[in-house]
């Protein structure tokens, strides 16, 4: 069977890019092929996404893989739009002065990342995995512009909203998908590949057992480039929060899920789910129908932190360079 070829959409967050540099592991021992990688808005606006992205790049040593500018906002217009300000206002937590920009150069101006999207589907039927961890609306537009896209995929990976209606924006809301629900609801309407999605609830306590004194005192400890570059992200959005606060990594997982799933997932249920649109206190709130007879997604309901801490912990292993993150889990057991 041959590796997965993947287009990365993402609004450029840290736990974005803990799953870029997973992928980008995976990518240089050729476990996968990252083809594109595609910004959106949401953590912050998609021009901050942009250099995000690029800074995690830099890091990793990587300039072959194409950046493109996506959506600069939703499907809807949304007057004074707020950012959610937990990773700073430029999304990497403030830490870099907005002069201070990273290598640029994987940065094509030339053509928007939405046709990206629909032009990279259209050329490659049936060999595309799509790793959505951000709002959905590139692919929401896509859809719309081109709806063959639909049909051309060859599978979906979605970080984002939730099962117990359980939210960390509203009570009831997950960002990425309050963020643009009617882009979600496109998407989960249209899109008819297979398609898994990691729910917020699957990232947290009890589900997760991972928190901030592990990240910053075990993991955060080693001394590797990736830790220079996120420990005082990481450290600006964390700076009011008790050690015991729950660290979700929420992007990290669904890289995890994509590349050993047999190994990291614990538990998940195929159902039918929609996304609430008028609710005055549910709007953004997934809704699984568990009475329809057909499914949509592929929901993960459990994974296994330990091995997902081991997950991490191969990102930053300099000995493990030329070791599949496959081999490097099945050697740790």
């Amino acid at each position: 069977m041959s590796i997965p070829r993947i287009i990365f959409d993402t609004d450029g967050g840290y736990d974005d890019a803990w799953a870029l540099l997973m992928l980008l592991k995976a990518h240089r021992q050729k476990c996968v092929e990252l083809v594109a990688i595609v910004c959106c808005s949401g953590n912050t606006d998609v021009d901050n996404s942009v250099i995000n992205i690029c800074r995690t790049l830099e890091v990793a040593g990587e300039k072959s893989i194409p950046v493109y500018r996506g959506a600069p906002d939703t499907i809807l217009f949304v007057v004074d739009r707020k950012h959610d300000n937990f990773n700073g206002k430029d999304g990497f937590g403030d830490v870099w002065s907005p002069t201070k920009l990273p290598d640029m150069t994987a940065v094509n101006r030339e053509e928007h990342g939405v046709n990206t999207l629909i032009r990279l589907i259209k050329q490659n039927p049936g060999e595309l995995t799509l790793f959505a961890v951000g709002p959905l609306t590139n692919i929401a537009l896509a859809l719309r512009l081109y709806e063959d896209v639909a049909e051309l995929l060859r599978e979906t990976i979605i970080m984002g909203g939730n099962f117990q209606g359980i939210g960390n924006v509203t009570p009831s809301a997950e960002f990425n998908t309050l963020y643009d629900p009617e882009a979600t609801d496109i998407v989960l309407k249209m899109l008819k590949c297979p398609t898994t999605v990691i729910p917020w609830e699957t990232c947290i306590p009890p589900l997760s057992k991972l928190n901030w004194d592990w990240r910053k005192n075990v993991l955060g400890i080693v001394d590797h480039p990736v830790l220079h570059l996120l420990n005082p992200v990481e450290e600006s959005n964390y700076k009011n929060l008790p050690l015991s606060y729950k660290w979700a990594c929420a992007d990290g997982i669904a890289a995890a899920v994509l590349l050993v799933p047999d190994l990291v997932v614990k538990t998940s249920e195929n159902v039918y789910a929609s996304v609430e649109l008028n609710g005055s206190l549910t709007r953004g709130q997934w809704v699984l129908n568990r009475r329809n007879k057909t499914q949509n997604v592929k929901m993960i309901t459990e994974i296994d932190s330990e091995t997902y801490k081991k997950c991490l912990f191969w990102v930053v292993d300099k000995t493990a360079e030329n070791t599949s993150l496959v081999d490097y889990l099945r050697a740790e057991c």
